[in-house]
C-alpha cells in the first residue's frame, strides 16, 4: 500500500480500515448452487417452453452464494436454482421464489 500523504504524527503500529475494490461486473447473477459442471463446460438448467434444457453458460465473479452469468443468459430467464435430481427434458412449473430473507 501507498500513501499519497503520510498521517502526522506518523505511529509505528497503528491501525487503518480499509476497503479494496476486488471487481464489479455487470452480468446476469445466478445462485451458485444453480450451476451444473459437465464435459462441455459449465452451465444450468433453465427453462424454455415448459421443459428443462441445458444450457451453457460463462461465469464470473461469484460472492460464495451468488454468481455472475456472463454469457448464456439473459435477463427474464428461468432457471432451476437447485437442480439436483432433475435432468434436461424433464417437464416443470415455475414458481417465484420467496422474496431474500423471507421462508419459503
Amino acid at each position: 500500500m501507498t500513501l499519497e500523504t503520510l498521517p502526522d504524527p506518523l505511529v509505528i503500529g497503528e491501525e487503518a480500515e480499509v476497503t479494496i475494490a476486488t471487481g464489479r461486473q455487470r452480468a446476469c447473477v445466478v445462485p451458485v448452487t444453480s450451476l451444473l459442471s459437465r464435459q462441455e463446460g459449465a452451465g444450468v438448467l433453465k427453462v424454455a417452453q415448459g421443459r428443462l434444457i441445458f444450457q451453457p453458460v460463462t461465469v464470473g465473479i461469484s460472492d460464495g452464494t451468488r454468481v455472475a452469468v456472463l454469457a448464456g443468459l439473459e435477463e427474464g430467464d428461468l432457471v432451476a436454482v437447485q437442480p439436483g435430481t432433475l435432468k434436461p427434458g424433464g417437464r416443470v412449473r415455475p414458481v417465484p421464489a420467496a422474496p431474500e430473507g423471507k421462508g419459503g
